[in-house]
């Protein structure tokens, strides 16, 4: 893989205050319903309030905010390329760190860039319009490879050694720190060490599928040919990993069960959801299962007939999703046993106990995941494969608005 030097955009801190004001978690994670605490949040780029983009429309209101916070000196732009050293610790422990820089793009599966799962193409052309009007990288792929080489030493040697440029405490206790490369002598030690290494794209598969479709765009024009990431490695700061659960509205829990039962063990647990939860962990980690709940009764599926399995993923799946939770979820359960072949009405959703209050709110059946485990995701995309769409979910997720990338 090839991760490069970039001239990084940043907030001017003597304009806008204490710089963790001015981050935000993803896109992907919505907005409370309060405005940000910030009136250069970056949020009001990514995800502007009415008021803001309400001439223009959200794309070109990106682009509008972002050429009027540089010309007041808002933000500002670096005068020389440079990688970036971030960490994230909680309690004075460093959980996460890594390089951000901008990360070539192809697709080329032998780029040394490995997308996992699969997304919805249909929202592609809107981010690639995004980014194409506000011509900006706002938002770094998170991305974690197998290191423990030269590039992970020139990382914990400048964290180590160094004072950082930035040290902010977010609102949920997190401490962020941040450090520029300028040495073209570091910069060459990274590039050999990662040349023969690839990246697994944890999170901000949409978003490289939109950097694909901007380098086809901009084929003669190089910058559109990168991308901004941050990029871990798992050796030193493992990933988190967690689920990411399923809401049918509109199935009926008595119904899910009853089918259910054709092909695998159903079994009632406690009413206190937290109960449910715990008999869910401690089933084996190499067996098939979940549970499902209206919110108010908890079912444990188990046992799940592999001759089932077989016949539901006939020539129409990866050898590798056949021990994947949510693979099984959807191409057996949700598309076969419970007969919902559309999955436009079904909601993802992050938390467990969301996932069941909002199925009681909406007469439905929630389906709670395990984990899956982060070697069995590697193998997947080292293989070629990718598992089903809102599969994983891993942390802990860089904040935005710390570094920002113009074209």
């Amino acid at each position: 893989m090839d991760l490069i030097p970039f001239r990084a955009t940043r907030f001017v801190p003597d304009v806008v205050g204490d710089l963790a004001s001015v981050t935000a978690l993803p896109e992907e994670y919505p907005k409370d319903g309060s405005r940000p605490v910030s009136p250069y949040n970056v949020r009001q780029i990514i995800q502007p309030d009415a008021d803001i983009s309400a001439e223009a429309g959200r794309n070109a209101g990106a682009r509008v905010t972002l050429r009027r916070w540089l010309s007041e000196g808002v933000l500002a732009t670096d005068a020389e390329p440079a990688l970036f050293v971030y960490d994230q610790s909680e309690a004075g422990t460093v959980i996460q760190r890594g390089l951000i820089g901008a990360l070539h793009v192809s697709d080329d599966p032998s780029s040394g860039v490995l997308p996992h799962e699969e997304h919805f193409a249909a929202s592609i052309p809107d981010r690639a319009e995004f980014m194409r009007t506000a011509s900006a990288d706002m938002e770094p792929l998170f991305c974690v490879y197998e290191g423990g080489g030269a590039a992970s030493e020139v990382v914990d040697a400048v964290a180590d050694r160094r004072r950082p440029m930035v040290r902010v405490t977010t609102e949920d206790g997190r401490t962020h720190r941040l450090w520029r490369i300028t040495d073209k002598a570091a910069h060459a030690t990274i590039a050999r060490d990662l040349r023969d290494r690839a990246a697994l794209i944890a999170d901000g598969h949409h978003r490289y599928a939109a950097y694909q479709r901007l380098r086809a765009e901009h084929a003669h024009d190089e910058a559109w040919h990168y991308g901004l990431a941050l990029l871990v490695d798992s050796a030193a700061y493992p990933p988190r990993l967690r689920a990411i659960h399923r809401v049918l509205p509109d199935l009926c829990l008595a119904e899910a069960v009853e089918r259910a039962k054709g092909v695998c063990r159903v079994q009632e647990t406690p009413r206190e959801f937290e109960s449910a939860l715990r008999l869910l962990e401690y089933t084996p980690p190499d067996g098939i299962s979940f549970l499902i709940s209206d919110g108010d009764r908890h079912f444990l599926v188990t046992d799940v007939d592999r001759l089932a399995i077989e016949l539901a993923m006939s020539g129409a799946a990866p050898p590798e999703w056949r021990n994947l939770d949510s693979a099984i979820l959807h191409t057996l359960f949700i598309e076969l046993v419970w007969d919902h072949s559309d999955d436009s009405d079904i909601a993802y959703v992050h938390g467990a106990r969301e996932a069941v209050d909002r199925a009681r709110r909406r007469n439905g059946t929630a389906v709670v995941l395990k984990p899956p485990d982060f070697s069995d995701v590697r193998a997947i995309a080292m293989a070629g494969g990718r598992v089903p769409y809102k599969s994983t979910s891993f942390g802990p997720k860089p904040r935005s608005g710390f570094v920002l990338r113009m074209l």
